[in-house]
């Protein structure tokens, strides 16, 4: 409660209610404390929580392949920090009402290296079968690139396939994983990295037909 020699003109300090009362330079002060705080939990704000933890789940699910696809992040930034700052909001669909992944915008990877074009992906018994193509960008010194291709399915599970570049303008890799059904398949990513994991391409987003 506040302290006072006298209710008009006497020394004032401490509180009462919505008022704070202190001395500075021989005059009692009154300041008043907001009626209404801010609030924490607008509409705005849960939207957004909704947002950033859709997120955080999709990092989670991908284990640890989104090292590979951020290894050129600034020193003192996480591969978490890179994947978040990398997707939202970007990666979030929010024409319904309800906020979801968009996975064809999501960024699995990020950095210099030249991508690699994906000519095709089909599904059989045996797994996806990723087809791609690689420019004249890469030159011979990148035949030691490393390809990586995954997938995560409806429920969770993660397969992934991964080779190097080598010579060739074209390869393809099987990411294997028996009698998958095509409804199934949430999402297949494509990117490269070198051989020592220090450089990483974009990611592509696989279309599997």
């Amino acid at each position: 409660m506040s302290i006072s020699q006298n209710p008009l003109l006497g020394p004032m300090r401490k509180s009462a209610a919505n008022f704070t009362t202190y001395k500075l330079n021989g005059q009692n002060i009154v300041r008043i404390k907001a009626f209404h705080p801010t609030n924490a939990n607008t509409i705005r704000q849960q939207h957004y929580r909704t947002c950033f933890k859709l997120l955080v789940k999709v990092y989670h699910s991908f284990g640890g392949i989104a090292d590979w696809g951020f290894p050129n992040r600034p020193a003192k930034q996480s591969t978490y920090n890179a994947f978040m700052s990398a997707n939202l909001p970007n990666a979030i669909d929010t024409t319904s009402d309800i906020p979801k992944i968009d996975y064809r915008k999501l960024v699995v990877a990020r950095g210099p290296l030249p991508m690699v074009t994906v000519t095709d992906a089909t599904l059989d018994s045996t797994g996806v079968i990723v087809e791609y193509a690689c420019s004249t960008n890469f030159g011979n010194e990148g035949a030691t690139d490393r390809v990586i291709a995954f997938l995560k399915t409806t429920t969770g599970e993660l397969a992934m396939a991964r080779q190097e570049r080598g010579k060739a303008d074209n390869g393809f890799l099987l990411i294997q994983i028996e009698d998958l059904k095509p409804e199934e398949v949430e999402c297949v990513y494509l990117f490269t990295t070198s051989a020592d994991e220090k450089r990483a391409s974009n990611s592509v987003f696989v279309e599997v037909h």
